[in-house]
Order: C-alpha cells, then structure tokens, then sequence
C-alpha cells in the first residue's frame, strides 16, 4: 500500500503546482510513477480502473488545511489523473500479457535477461519504461 500511498501524494502535489504527465522532462517522471502506482494496484492488489483517480480525495483531505494549493487545484489533478489511467488502462492489460510471454520465452531459452528488441517492443507499444519493465 504504501506504493500507492506515496505515488498518490506525489502526484497530488505535483500536478497541483501546475506540473502535467507528459513524454518528455519532468512531464516523463510524472507519468512513470503514475504507471509504476497503477500497475501495482492492478496487479498486485486487484484495484479496479479508474481506482488512482478516486485517491486524490484522500490526499486533499489530510494535507488540504496546510496546503489550499491542493484544495484549489483538486479537480485539475483528478481530471489529469483520470485522463492519464484511461490512456494507460487501455494498454496495461495487453501489455502484461505480452511481458509475460516474452518471461515464457526467455524461461524456454534459458534467457536471463530481456533481449532490447523485446524492451522495445513493450514500450513502444504498451507504453512501458524500462525501469518499470526491470521492476516487473
């Protein structure tokens, strides 16, 4: 949980200070750790679609009176968020399929480590970093 917890409350705060998920810069840290913290809900502990956006709440709510930053901003960050997990959901699911077959290939070719093409592969086309591919 407190993958979750601790990505949620980045995210709030970020997005709040007028930052955006994005591709490139800052915008790229913003959406891998959106992507760490939804995969892991998802895979882990069985959240629903749409769960991540549903925390901003949370977070308003326990540092809104000493940040109004948060307050103002609040729909701002829950639009962004839900804007950000239904272009990831709609990969997500495909995508772990895919990494787990490209697991299932490598175990069969006695492989220890991801071939580039293969890498490449699921983030180009599932959106999937690197860093969250070592993760997984």
């Amino acid at each position: 949980y407190r993958v979750i917890a601790d990505h949620i409350r980045t995210l709030t705060f970020a997005l709040s200070d007028r930052a955006a998920p994005g591709a490139k810069g800052a915008g790229s840290i913003l959406r891998r750790i959106f992507k760490r913290a939804v995969r892991y809900g998802k895979e882990f502990l069985g959240a629903k679609d749409g769960f991540f956006s549903q925390l901003v709440d949370i977070v308003v709510k326990n540092f809104g009176p000493f940040f109004p930053e948060l307050v103002q901003n609040k729909e701002r960050v829950v639009q962004l968020i839900k804007v950000e997990e239904t272009l990831f959901s709609n990969s997500l699911d495909k995508g772990i399929k895919a990494f787990k077959r490209v697991l299932t290939k490598m175990e069969k070719q006695k492989l220890s480590v991801i071939p580039g093409d293969e890498v490449f592969q699921l983030y180009n086309c599932y959106g999937f970093p690197q860093d969250l591919i070592e993760i997984m």
